[in-house]
């Protein structure tokens, strides 16, 4: 979704009972190849608390780059960044 930094996050939650499914992995790249083909964003970008592994080998598996670290509300967040422009 487009915040109000005017940045495109890519975001999704799954139930606790699908977890491990693969549905993450490939909701992630279906958005990614969405935002770069659709909506021809040059970046995307992608929120997690520091202590979710899953999502944070779903973004590097999609060449996301660690951006920022940061805290909101006492969690501990990261942020991603994937340039599409630079992807062949």
């Amino acid at each position: 979704a487009n915040a109000s930094d005017g940045n495109w996050y890519l975001g999704y939650i799954i139930k606790k009972d699908y977890w491990g499914g693969g549905f993450g992995s490939e909701l992630a790249t279906w958005i990614v190849d969405y935002c770069d083909h659709t909506l021809n964003l040059n970046t995307v970008y992608a929120l997690i608390e520091e202590n979710n592994a899953a999502s944070r080998r779903i973004l590097k598996n999609l060449e996301f780059q660690l951006a920022e670290k940061k805290e909101e509300n006492g969690i501990g967040l990261e942020v991603y960044g994937l340039s599409l422009r630079d992807k062949s």
